[in-house]
């Protein structure tokens, strides 16, 4: 098996879904937002959307600029006080 294939295996192996990435974050966690490209709109939902179902709070975001997909995902105004 050729390196190339090694790669693409493990690639494949590692994908997962936004609500899967998002769900070892527990209520309470603090996560570090970069600018732009750095705040994964699919991600930023998933996580807005456990926030929604009840499913985290307290949850300490960190950033410098928000992007207009994390202020329509996590910096919602119904989100207050649980993100």
């Amino acid at each position: 098996m050729n390196t190339r294939m090694l790669v693409e295996e493990m690639y494949q192996s590692k994908l997962t879904s936004p609500e899967n990435a998002v769900a070892a974050l527990r209520s309470d966690s603090s996560i570090a937002l970069g600018m732009a490209m750095s705040q994964p709109p699919a991600l930023l939902e998933a996580l807005g959307a456990r926030a929604e179902a009840g499913d985290i709070d307290a949850l300490k975001v960190y950033y410098f600029h928000a992007e207009e997909f994390l202020r329509k995902s996590l910096l919602r105004y119904s989100l207050m006080g649980r993100i």
